[in-house]
């Protein structure tokens, strides 16, 4: 099944082409990759795809059952952060989820007929157990899955020279 098309796809950024002419054809079942310099219209030509930056010309057709998944580049929130704490910080909800848990559990067990504490307890139960079930599906949720890698990677040369 076809999932994206790109036809005759171009982008300028003040009179200067940063590409011309592109087009693809993505499949299920397909495996691809992007790759080129810095500055040679990587993110660019994904932000046209995810219908993020105006297209100069040509189109670019998304099968309507398809469901795109797109990873930003800008997904950490602190320059200060470990990457640890990233990703904690995706989880805080659900960590935070597991604490109340924990403290409802303990005031169970000093009142187990609390019946208030009870409701609350399987309520908050319930909440972790859906977002840990909805956690696990997310990855068969995309059609497509778009992860650029990020600004600060290794630079060209950098590859070039891992690749010789």
């Amino acid at each position: 099944m076809n999932l994206l098309s790109v036809s005759k796809l171009q982008k300028e950024f003040n009179g200067d082409v940063l590409f011309n002419n592109i087009s693809f054809d993505i499949n299920s079942r397909d495996k691809i990759a992007i790759i080129g310099k810095n500055g040679t219209g990587k993110s660019t030509l994904i932000k046209m795809i995810m219908g993020d930056l105006d297209i100069d010309n040509g189109e670019v057709f998304k099968n309507s059952k398809a469901v795109f998944g797109y990873l930003s580049q800008d997904v950490i929130s602190s320059k200060n952060n470990t990457l640890i704490q990233e990703m904690q910080g995706v989880f805080e909800n659900l960590i935070m989820l597991g604490k109340k848990i924990a403290s409802l559990t303990e005031k169970l067990a000093l009142t187990p007929g609390d019946k208030d504490l009870l409701k609350r307890y399987f309520i908050l139960f319930e909440s972790k157990i859906f977002a840990c079930v909805t956690l696990c599906k997310l990855p068969n949720l995309s059609s497509i899955v778009i992860m650029p890698a990020p600004s600060n990677s290794d630079s060209a040369e950098e590859i070039d020279a891992g690749i010789e």
